[in-house]
């Protein structure tokens, strides 16, 4: 066990070492407050004209900020290397070296490229950069606030606002990102860009750690029914529509929430049998969805913890999509088992309301939610707690 506690440190430590630079962001005071973000009649339809073509130097832009993309990234690489080399970890915004700190370096050079481009979707792009990674330290916030100022002030009406900040909100939700949103949920006459924002918002507002449970549903439903009502045909992602995407997010604040009884999975094991979900009860059960094209990364929990806990009442079952069905079936071990989806393609996933990949549930023995998407170390723990353990025996 002390051997088990040491690797689990370290397993836990390099997890940290690889946190992405997305930090909270300070709030954004300058811009608009609005206590109620749902309108009252549907939003605006009125779109101004379709911009000018662009112009030819859209593939020298595109290229310019492809270059700075990968040199930020091999900057990136040098410092975290530097960590781990160190074994210094780099934790709660403590740094390495200030000086050395890639966001410092490159926030001026992404800014200085977006004014100079003023008005074109890399300029967007470049703006939204910033944003996604100047939450560093607090050093770095203020150029965040100034970049969402510069996106709600001149860009909530863009065209190519909308799939910049679809996803916005995972960047740890702050009153800042939360505001920008919420302005362009209101304001921008884009539909599209509505959309967008409005679904952001909602899931910031489930984030939001100020709040209660309650609380975030609360805030979070009328934004998703709004959606549903006045942007269900738009397409959200690849083939998903706001439509589905709000419904399934409603589904999961429902059915899906903490304590709540897991969702039946009823389909075809790897050999061809016959499996539910529902027959594993008595059982602690990490539930994982795999996607079609998922690399396994380096550190798959799945088969750690499937020889981890291989001698105690605990079961990890993989959702696969069928076409994966061979390769899966090689790796999987004897403590682990998986079935594939012979539902209409995505069935499972939009079910569960899969946002990535892969996507866990933790269920108890009696087949309730207790975590999903935990960590490593988190996973571990919890599965700990749930696991039945010998009473003592009592006194005479």
């Amino acid at each position: 066990m002390v051997g088990h506690a040491a690797n689990s440190q370290r397993r836990c430590r390099a997890g940290r070492l690889l946190l992405p630079l997305l930090l909270p962001l300070s709030g954004l005071a300058s811009l608009p407050a609005q206590s109620d973000p749902i309108p009252s009649s549907p939003p605006p339809s009125a779109s101004p004209p379709p911009p000018a073509s662009e112009t030819p130097s859209a593939a020298l832009r595109g290229a310019r900020l492809r270059s700075l993309d990968e040199e930020f990234r091999r900057s990136v690489e040098t410092f975290f290397a530097t960590a781990a080399e160190g074994e210094a970890a780099i934790l709660d915004g403590e740094e390495l070296d200030p000086a050395e700190n890639p966001i410092a370096r490159f926030v001026p050079r992404y800014r200085s490229f977006a004014e100079e481009h003023a008005g074109t979707p890399e300029a967007i792009r470049a703006w939204v950069w910033i944003v996604e990674n100047a939450g560093r330290a607090p050093r770095f916030r203020a150029a965040a606030i100034h970049a969402l100022e510069v996106l709600a002030e001149g860009y909530r009406d863009h065209r190519g606002l909308a799939p910049r900040i679809r996803f916005l909100h995972d960047c740890r939700p702050g009153p800042a990102v939360r505001t920008f949103l919420e302005t362009v949920w209101l304001h921008s006459e884009i539909d599209a860009n509505r959309a967008a924002a409005g679904y952001g918002l909602a899931r910031s507002r489930l984030q939001d750690e100020t709040l209660d449970r309650t609380e975030q549903v609360s805030a979070a439903r009328p934004l998703l029914v709004a959606l549903i009502e006045f942007h269900a045909d738009l397409p959200f992602h690849r083939e998903v529509t706001y439509g589905e995407r709000a419904s399934g997010d409603l589904f999961e604040l429902d059915h899906l929430g903490p304590g709540d009884l897991a969702p039946e999975l009823d389909g075809i094991d790897l050999a061809g049998r016959p499996m539910r979900l529902s027959e594993h009860r008595g059982r602690v059960v990490l539930l994982v969805f795999r996607g079609d094209d998922e690399p396994l990364p380096a550190e798959d929990a799945a088969p750690l913890l499937a020889g981890r806990f291989r001698d105690e009442p605990f079961q990890v079952l993989e959702v696969l999509p069928a076409r994966e069905r061979v390769r899966t079936a090689v790796r999987l071990e004897d403590a682990r088992e998986g079935w594939r989806d012979d539902q209409p393609p995505g069935a499972w996933a939009r079910r569960w309301n899969i946002r990535r990949w892969p996507s866990t549930f933790l269920l108890d023995a009696e087949g309730r939610i207790r975590g999903r998407d935990l960590d490593l170390c988190a996973l571990e723990e919890r599965i700990e707690s749930l696991l039945p353990r010998p009473r003592t025996p009592a006194g005479p």
